[in-house]
């Protein structure tokens, strides 16, 4: 056949085209997904930094008030409240794309 070998390499050349162009479609999409997760996590993390820093201030408050074990209290609940709070603000852990370990917990749960 007469140009076979030309409309072969054409063929690959418009596939390596179009296999470049889902990739960086799938890049970018991986992209954005990631910006907006830790977008999530940032604003809890903002959040809990400033209710933190407001119970520590409200501790020392009382303690010049002359309530000294209150004000030692609020300060140490608010020095652990990040930790706390980020514990609530980290989400759910993605769960794995990978079929093969539903496969094996289905062939462990038959024996």
């Amino acid at each position: 056949m007469p140009g076979a070998a030309e409309r072969i390499i054409s063929m690959a050349e418009r596939q390596s085209i179009h296999r470049q162009e889902l990739e960086r479609t799938a890049t970018n999409a991986n992209i954005d997904a990631m910006h907006r997760s830790f977008g999530g996590g940032r604003f809890g993390q903002v959040c809990a930094v400033v209710v933190s820093l407001a119970v520590v201030a409200g501790g020392v408050w009382v303690a010049k008030l002359g309530y000294a074990w209150a004000g030692t209290v609020l300060s140490a609940i608010g020095v652990t409240l990040p930790a706390i709070i980020g514990s609530f603000t980290k989400g759910k852990p993605e769960e794995s794309k990978d079929p093969e370990p539903e496969k094996k917990r289905k062939l462990k749960s038959r024996k």
